[in-house]
């Protein structure tokens, strides 16, 4: 779930619909969008960003009218943590172990292969560097 700043609108994904539900402060529905399949986290950098987990993709979309801007493909597993980083990059880890990132214009960088298994992901936002909680290998470390 996250919020859009502007309108306040909140952004929920609905995993076995395969859908988001995009409601305003008031409560009222404002749109259904249909995502690529099993959406899971959302994160936001002036745009929407959603993992869709059973499809391998990370999804972009308009936070003020809802349509699709970019579709990325995962490089191997579906993405099962995201974070913005400080450049308004975006950091993604799979459940096969996996970290990359995606630029603002939709290309992917750092592709690297932790091993471990679903791994969240904190990026740039404490110190500079990309973090990664590694239940797989059951810790905690530090990205270069």
């Amino acid at each position: 779930m996250a919020a859009e700043p502007v309108s306040g609108d909140i952004w929920i994904a609905n995993r076995n619909s395969n859908s988001i539900t995009v409601v305003a402060p008031s409560g009222a529905l404002v749109r259904t969008i249909f995502t690529a399949g099993e959406p899971q986290l959302i994160a936001n950098n002036g745009n929407m960003w959603v993992t869709c987990y059973s499809a391998g993709k990370i999804q972009e979309f308009s936070a003020q009218t809802g349509a699709l801007i970019l579709s990325v493909n995962s490089p191997d597993g579906g993405p099962t943590g995201m974070s913005i980083g400080q450049a308004g990059n975006l950091y993604v880890a799979t459940n096969s172990g996996y970290v990359f990132g995606i630029r603002t214009d939709g290309s992917t960088f750092a592709n690297t292969n932790i091993g471990g298994d679903h791994i969240g992901i904190l990026g740039e936002q404490v110190d500079s560097f990309v973090w990664t909680a590694n239940t797989g290998k059951g810790f905690i470390e530090r990205l270069q």
